[in-house]
């Protein structure tokens, strides 16, 4: 119990702003709710620059984590294709769009903080730890399967808000 009272008091204050964010905005996405299309990318733009700078920081132009972030980026990408065909999507006019609530994004944006988070720690009690093969792994594998969600997901809504979206002069 002493280790995780330990951990609390030397956590950036910062961590806890961005996890106050990341709950609020997935607790939003269990309701269904009107939103612009736009908004939808907001939140996985600033998880894969924040992803992406992160690896650029440990590990450089280093060729191993990118071909296992493209890997892990090509297979959440698939799962995210695969996400955006559930529940309901139906534009609204005005570029706005009505979509069913699930706790895929809670679920995602949730595990990428923890590991984030564990990350961190590991890196904080063992000296070198980001430069393991182990580190490079999680690290990339991770943040890559998250943004490749992400990206999926959104590509996938997409797609069916387009083919949902009546053709300007077809009526």
């Amino acid at each position: 119990m002493e280790t995780v009272r330990a951990t609390l008091e030397h956590t950036p204050w910062w961590v806890f702003v961005i996890l106050v964010y990341i709950v609020t905005i997935g607790i939003k996405t269990l309701r269904t709710r009107v939103v612009a299309f736009y908004q939808l990318a907001i939140a996985p733009t600033i998880f894969a620059i924040w992803g992406i700078y992160t690896l650029f920081h440990y590990f450089g132009l280093e060729p191993l984590w990118m071909v296992i972030f493209a890997v892990a980026v090509l297979a959440g990408f698939g799962v995210g294709w695969f996400i955006s065909r559930t529940g309901e999507l139906r534009p609204v006019g005005a570029g706005q769009v009505e979509i069913s609530g699930n706790p895929i994004t809670l679920i995602v944006v949730l595990t990428l903080f923890v590991l984030k988070y564990a990350l961190g720690y590991w890196i904080a009690t063992v000296p070198g730890a980001n430069q393991t093969f182990e580190f490079l792994l999680i690290d990339a594998g991770v943040t890559g399967v998250a943004i490749g969600i992400f990206i999926g997901r959104f590509a996938g809504l997409y797609q069916r808000y387009k083919l949902a979206s009546p053709v300007p002069g077809s009526r």
